[in-house]
This record gives structure tokens, sequence and C-alpha cells, in this order.
């Protein structure tokens, strides 16, 4: 693992970072992007709906047509 760079991350006794979180340590919000989780979700749900076929593209617009009547109706 030497010659491929792990023993500078990894230290002389393993794994020496510690990754776990415990009382009184700080969430970690991802950074100074506030936005950024809400365009990481946005970029999946574009290229989970680019991947779908022709027949499953087309039952989600159904289901959503139908979803929205109901919405309707409701209010």
């Amino acid at each position: 693992m030497i010659e491929y760079g792990g023993g500078i991350r990894e230290g002389p006794a393993g794994q020496v970072g510690g990754g776990g979180g415990g009382v009184g340590t700080a969430p970690d919000f991802g950074g100074g992007d506030p936005f950024a989780n809400i365009r990481h979700t946005v970029d999946g749900a574009a290229a989970w709906v680019g991947s779908l076929s022709t027949v499953e593209l087309a039952l989600l617009v159904g289901a959503i047509f139908v979803g929205l009547i109901i919405l309707r109706r409701a209010f």
C-alpha cells in the first residue's frame, strides 16, 4: 500500500485519523456553499430522468399528471 501513497494517509499505526463524531463536535454542513446539496440533488434527479426508458418516462409523466389531479380535487 505504501507504493500507492496509502502509507502517508494511514500513518505508521494504521488509520490514525479520527472519523467519528463524538459529543461536542460540530455538524458538517458541507463547507461554504449552502446550495451545493440542492445542486447535487437536481443534477442527480436530471441524470435519473435522463436514464429512464421511454415507457418508464411515460409512466412517470402519467403518475405526475394523476398526482396533480388528486391535488386539485383535494384543494
